[in-house]
This record gives C-alpha cells, structure tokens and sequence, in this order.
C-alpha cells in the first residue's frame, strides 16, 4: 500500500520500466531497436527521485525494489521525460477529465 502519491506514481513507473525493458528485449530479438526508450510522466516528483540516489526521510518506506530504475537511467537503458498534463493521453483512462480532453486523448489513441 503506497503511503504517498509519490510512492504510488513511483511504483507504477518502475513496473511501467520493467515492462520497457522486457519489450526493448524482445524488439531486439526481432532486429529492432529504437534510438531512445522513454516513459513519460507527469510527476516531477518521481523523476526527481528517479534520478536522486540520495536518502529522503520522506521516501524510505518505498522498497528498495523500486529504486532499480535508478540505476536502468544511469545505464542509459531508458529516460524517464516529463509530459505536460495537458498533453497526457493516459489522464482518460485515470480520472475524471472535460470532454475537451477526452477528445484530446482520444485523438491521441487514434479512436474518432
């Protein structure tokens, strides 16, 4: 149980790093491979802590587990970029959002 929205968000990036990493694998199996392998976010917070290997009383409750995109970032292995929330085509499937983004996101997703 996440005891932050930070840890939460945190969480959810280093799982969404693993699933990268394992599709990246598999591409490279078929010959494919990209130039860069970016997870976009909207919490600044989680990139901070992504890229600060420094102790935070106020996140030494996130498993250590988690802090294995720290060091996928420093091999160069993928990117953590932050997406401006107006732009973010995964707030749909989220949370609440006006109609004008939902037919932002669903633009995005390629649904008319």
């Amino acid at each position: 149980m996440a005891l932050s929205t930070t840890e939460a968000e945190y969480v959810a990036t280093a799982e969404s790093a693993k699933e990268l990493l394992w599709l990246k694998a598999f591409l490279l199996e078929l010959g494919v491979s990209f130039e860069k392998y970016l997870i976009h976010c909207d919490s600044q917070s989680v990139i901070h802590l992504s890229e600060n290997d420094a102790f935070h009383a106020r996140t030494k409750h996130v498993d250590v587990k988690h802090h294995a995109i720290r060091r996928w970032q420093s091999r160069n292995e993928l990117k953590l970029v932050k997406i401006d929330t107006r732009s973010n085509p995964a707030d749909m499937l989220t949370k609440p959002v006006p109609l004008e983004k939902v037919r932002l996101c669903a633009t995005s997703y390629g649904l008319h």
